[in-house]
């Protein structure tokens, strides 16, 4: 969602939409700055005070107040992806499918799957409001010239209801169900 903040997606580990390809939000964090309980302000990173650092990185909180991180960055900007889905009743079948396909796809492609009720507004078709289906929300960051190839296993062998995905901006994926997750609801 992109509402989520970034001091929880880090400090919370960061599995996205991009983690198999560039690895967790905490995978991707150099350093930060934080003020501890005693009021004291300090830089963590691989060098500096390395044990917090490694413990920010996943051992919990209450460790102090994150001030500021410091990230490697990962220019993306058009990713090839968006939601396919299919009817509730194939649910154990497009989930199987979806097992199997991810263990041995490229790094480049990741998706989440999700149970849904349609949202009776488009883009989705009249026919589908209401309907309870079942979904993966797909993310290719690889190359967009490969992304109808690395998607074909995909799109034949449980061909999907819907199928909206296609190059996208990556910030758009990332407020693509934002609709469906109100500020304040989680």
């Amino acid at each position: 969602m992109s509402t989520t903040g970034i001091g929880g997606l880090t400090l919370g580990g960061g599995i996205g939409s991009l983690s198999r390809s560039l690895g967790l939000t905490i995978d991707n964090l150099l350093g930060l700055e934080m003020v501890l309980a005693d009021g004291s302000f300090l830089i963590a990173n691989a060098e500096e005070h390395a044990d917090l650092f490694w413990a920010v990185r996943g051992g919990g909180g209450n460790f102090g107040v994150v001030t500021s991180f410091l990230f490697r960055p990962h220019p993306i900007s058009t990713i090839y992806g968006g939601p396919m889905l299919w009817p509730f009743e194939q649910a154990e079948e497009v989930i199987k499918f979806w097992r199997d396909f991810i263990l041995h796809a490229p790094e480049e492609i990741n998706g989440w799957f999700v149970f849904l009720m349609v949202p009776p507004a488009p883009p989705f078709p009249e026919q589908f409001h209401l309907q309870k289906m079942c979904a993966n929300v797909w993310c290719y960051s690889g190359a967009l010239d490969k992304a109808d190839e690395a998607f074909q296993p995909i799109r034949t062998s449980i061909p999907p209801k819907m199928d909206f995905a296609g190059p996208i901006p990556w910030p758009a994926l990332q407020s693509l169900f934002d609709a469906l997750t109100p500020l304040g609801m989680q």
